[in-house]
C-alpha cells in the first residue's frame, strides 16, 4: 500500500474482526508516504500479529509514527511480534516515534523479533503518555531469546525513550535487547516525568540495555522531575552506559534536570529514582555501568529549590561500576531538599574504578555498608554535611570500605558509623563525627586515623561483648599541633559503670601522639562518679575507675606488657556524683 501526498493511515489492519495478521509468507508489508507524516494507529480492542514476516513504516519528508492503545478507554490494544519479524519505521527526514499508551492502554511484545526506530533527526520512543499505560516486553518468555528493540538515529539526531509520561510505563527485558544507539547525538532514557510512573526491568542472564553515544552524551534518568517516580529493577543480566567523552550518567532522583538537554526542569517536588541491583548467582549476576552516579539530585538553579530522592540497592550478587558516585545535596546553587540513599548488602559490590574515583557523600546523604562480602570500593571517600543534615557512611556485620590506600575524610555534618565493619584505608576527622559503633559496636581501621578536628563519639551501654564501643586501628594515631579534636563518651540506656568494670575501647597497633593535653573529654548520660580513661602507652586504652594497666595489680582486661612509667590520661573525677548531663576536662598526663 503506497499512497502519496500529505496522508494520514490509521488503522490500516483492520479486517473487522478487531484482529490482524501479517502472514507468514508474505516478506514485506510497507506503508510509505511520499511526504508529511504517517501514522500507523491501534485503539479500541484492536491487535496486531506480525509472523514471520516485516512491516515497514517509511517516510521520504516526514514523521513515522506508530501508536498502539489510544483514546482506547480501558479496553487493551496489543501487537504481538513473532519469532523472526521485524516492526521497521523509518524517517529519512525527521523523526521515527512509536508511542505505547497515549492516553489509552498499549501492550507490545517480542518472540524472537524485533523492532526497530531510524528517524533522520530522531528515533524516539514513549510508554504511558497523557495519563495512559504502556507495556514493552521484549523476550520475556520461552520462547522470547534473542529479541530485540533498536532505536537508531540515521542522521546526527537522539535517540530518546521515555516511560511514563503523566501516565504509566513498563518495560521488561528478559533474554533480549534494548538498545538506543546514536552516532552524533545523544542516547536518552528518562523514567517517571511529569508526575508520571515509569519501570524499567532486566530479570534474566542475557538480558541486556544499552544506552550508546559516539559524540553525545548516554544519560539515563529516573525519577525526572515533578513527582515524577523512575524505578529500574536489574535483577540478572546488564545495564550499560558508554559515550565517546566518558560522561555517561546515571540519574536517580531529580528535579530541574531536564534528560532530552539543559534546559530548565520544574518547580515543586522532585522526583524519587530507584535502582536496585541483583543476581541469581555468582555466574548469573546482575550489572550496571556508568562513567558517574547521582543518587538524590537538586535544583541546579536559584529559582528551582526542590530536589529529587534517589535509591540505589545492591543486593546478592549484584555490581555497579562507575569512575565516580554523588549521594545527597552535591549540585544545587540556591536550594536543595535533596536526599540520596545507598545500600549494599548481603554481598553486593559497588566498585568505584581505580586511579582518580571518588564518593562524595553530601547532606540527606546516607551510605550503607552491611552484611559479610559487601563491598565499597573507590579511591576517595569525602562526607560532608550541612549545619541541619549528616551525610551518613554506616559500616557494619563484615562489611567492607575498599579505600585502595587512599583516604576516608570526614567533614563538618559528615558521620562515619561502624557495627562491625571495616575500612581499608587512612581515615581523616576533620570537624565530622566518628562513632565506631551504632550502636554500640565495632569499627576495624586497616590505616591510619588523624584527628584533626570534629568528635570521637564512644558509647557504653553495658559490659558485655558488643554492648560497647570498640575501635581497632591497625596503623598509627595521628593528633596534629593544635588539634579540635574532642571526645564525647556517652552512658546509654541508664548504664551506669561499676567500680570494677574495665573497658578496652580503643586499641592501636602503631604509633601513638606524644601529647593528648589538646583533647577535650566530655561524658553524657552518667550518674555518679566518672570513671577514667586509662591508656598503656603502647596503643590500648581503656575507661575504668582504677588503672587496669598498673604493674602492682592484676590487670582487668588481659595480660598487656608495660613499659616503664605507664601513665594515666585523664585523671579519675573524684568527688563528682549525682546526675551530670555533660562535664568537660581537658586531657592531660597524670
Amino acid at each position: 500500500m503506497s499512497p502519496a501526498g500529505d496522508v494520514a493511515v490509521w488503522g490500516t489492519y483492520d479486517n473487522g474482526a478487531d484482529r490482524s495478521t501479517v502472514n507468514a509468507g508474505v516478506s514485506e508489508h510497507v506503508l510509505h508516504a511520499g511526504s508529511a507524516r504517517l501514522e500507523f494507529n491501534l485503539d479500541s480492542d484492536d491487535r496486531l500479529f506480525v509472523d514471520s514476516s516485516s512491516l515497514f513504516l517509511f517516510s521520504d519528508n516526514g514523521w513515522s509514527e506508530m501508536t498502539v492503545g489510544k483514546n482506547n478507554s480501558g479496553s487493551t490494544s496489543r501487537v504481538s511480534v513473532g519469532p523472526n519479524a521485524l516492526i521497521q519505521m523509518n524517517s529519512r527526514d525527521t523523526a521515527a516515534i512509536m508511542r505505547i499508551g497515549d492516553n489509552g492502554n498499549g501492550k507490545v511484545d517480542l518472540y524472537e523479533s524485533g523492532i526497530e526506530l531510524k528517524g533522520n533527526t530522531l528515533s524516539y520512543m514513549q510508554l504511558g503518555v497523557n495519563g495512559g499505560s504502556g507495556e514493552l516486553s521484549i523476550g520475556t518468555n520461552t520462547i522470547g531469546r534473542g529479541s530485540t528493540v533498536y532505536l537508531m538515529p540515521d542522521g546526527g539526531g537522539d535517540a530518546a525513550m521515555e516511560l511514563g509520561v503523566d501516565g504509566i510505563g513498563v518495560v521488561n527485558v528478559g533474554s533480549g535487547e534494548l538498545k538506543l544507539a546514536a552516532g552524533q547525538g545523544n542516547a536518552i532514557m528518562a523514567l517517571g516525568t511529569d508526575g508520571g510512573s515509569g519501570t524499567l526491568t532486566l530479570d534474566r542472564l542475557g538480558s541486556q540495555v544499552r544506552l550508546v553515544s559516539s559524540t553525545g552524551d548516554a544519560r539515563l534518568v529516573a525519577g525526572a522531575s515533578a513527582g515524577g517516580s523512575g524505578t529500574i529493577n536489574v535483577q540478572g543480566g546488564n545495564l550499560g552506559m558508554f559515550d565517546a567523552g566518558f560522561t555517561s550518567e546515571i540519574i536517580l532522583g531529580a528535579n530541574n534536570v531536564d534528560p532530552f538537554g539543559a534546559g530548565a526542569g520544574t518547580t515543586g517536588p522532585g522526583g524519587t529514582g530507584t535502582l536496585n541491583v541483583s543476581g541469581v548467582s555468582a555466574t548469573e549476576m546482575g550489572s550496571v555501568f556508568a562513567n558517574t552516579l547521582y543518587v538524590g539530585v537538586s535544583g541546579a538553579d536559584a529559582g528551582m529549590p526542590d530536589g529529587g530522592t534517589g535509591n540505589l540497592n545492591v543486593g546478592a550478587n549484584g555490581i555497579v561500576e562507575a569512575d565516580e558516585m554523588y549521594v545527597g545535596q552535591i549540585q544545587q546553587a540556591g536550594g536543595g531538599n535533596s536526599a540520596g540513599h545507598v545500600q549494599i548488602t548481603n554481598g553486593g559490590q559497588v566498585d568505584l574504578f581505580g586511579g582518580n574515583s571518588q564518593v562524595i557523600v553530601g547532606a540527606n546523604g546516607s551510605v550503607l555498608v552491611d552484611g559479610d562480602g559487601s563491598v565499597l570500593r573507590s579511591d576517595e571517600i569525602t562526607l560532608t554535611g550541612s549545619a541541619t543534615n549528616d551525610a551518613v557512611l554506616k559500616v557494619g556485620n563484615k562489611g567492607v570500605v575498599d579505600l585502595r590506600g587512599g583516604d576516608l575524610v570526614v567533614q563538618t555534618g559528615g558521620v562515619l558509623m561502624g557495627s562491625k565493619g571495616s575500612i581499608l584505608g587512612d581515615v581523616i576527622l576533620d570537624g565530622g563525627s566518628l562513632r565506631p559503633g551504632a550502636s554500640p559496636g565495632i569499627l576495624d581501621i586497616a590505616g591510619d586515623l588523624t584527628l584533626t578536628s570534629g568528635v570521637l563519639e564512644l558509647e557504653f551501654a553495658g559490659t558485655g561483648e558488643g554492648q560497647y564501643d570498640i575501635l581497632n586501628i591497625a596503623g598509627n594515631l595521628f593528633l596534629p599541633e593544635n588539634s579540635l579534636a574532642s571526645v564525647v563518651v556517652k552512658f546509654l540506656d541508664g548504664f551506669t559503670p561499676g567500680t570494677n568494670d574495665s573497658f578496652q575501647f580503643l586499641n592501636v597497633a602503631g604509633t601513638l601522639p606524644e601529647s593528648f593535653a589538646s583533647v577535650d573529654v566530655s561524658f553524657e548520660g552518667l550518674s555518679g562518679p566518672a570513671p577514667s580513661l586509662f591508656t598503656n602507652g603502647i596503643g590500648n586504652f581503656a575507661l575504668a575507675f582504677a588503672d587496669p594497666y598498673a604493674q602492682d595489680e592484676d590487670p582487668v582486661i588481659g595480660a598487656v606488657p608495660l613499659p616503664a612509667g605507664a601513665w594515666l590520661l585523664i585523671t579519675a573525677f573524684g568527688g563528682l556524683a549525682g546526675l551530670r548531663s555533660r562535664r568537660r576536662r581537658k586531657a592531660a598526663f597524670a
